[in-house]
């Protein structure tokens, strides 16, 4: 099975301060995927575009509207839900932007990813495995049952997806 090819926007953080700000930020962004490709777009040319076209104002409006949401799904997950239902958002969150069931991931980036320690995302990945709802290799994780994982990540996953499918 495969995620829906719906328009999938990946818009990174730094991208943000362009169209609220000045257009600094103070934070490094990284695309970690070799089935997503990064494009960076010159920074004068993008205000430009924003400043000159109400289309492109009102897309990146928008981008800046989804990232703002998907940051605050995301602290509410870190405080409030357990490894396994903070790690079944991320993995869905993931498959949606691969647009695949197959997610390249380590249990180190996973950590990394959801602010857990690695032996908890080892025993949250074999609780899940376990459970049917993906299989796991090394460095290879492939969702079998999204549904389940939906209802693991306890109303974690998605509120920003429903925002991105009434805005775009």
């Amino acid at each position: 099975m495969v995620a829906p090819r719906s328009a999938c926007w990946a818009w990174t953080f730094d991208g943000i301060p362009l169209v609220t700000a000045d257009g600094r930020w103070p934070y490094r962004s990284i695309v970690q995927t070799e089935v997503l490709r990064a494009v960076r777009v010159d920074a004068r040319r993008l205000r430009s575009a924003f400043d000159g076209n109400a289309a492109v104002r009102t897309a990146l409006l928008a981008a800046a509207h989804l990232v703002t949401v998907q940051i605050a799904e995301g602290l509410a997950s870190a405080a409030w839900q357990r490894v396994q239902a903070r790690l079944a958002r991320w993995l869905l969150m993931y498959r949606d932007r691969l647009r695949s069931d197959r997610i390249p991931a380590t249990h180190e980036f996973l950590a990394l990813m959801i602010g857990a320690q690695r032996t908890g995302i080892t025993l949250a990945l074999h609780e899940l495995e376990g459970a049917g709802m993906i299989v796991a290799s090394r460095g290879l994780i492939v969702v079998r049952d999204a549904a389940e994982l939906a209802r693991v990540a306890d109303g974690g996953y998605g509120i920003a997806e429903a925002e991105q499918a009434r805005l775009l």
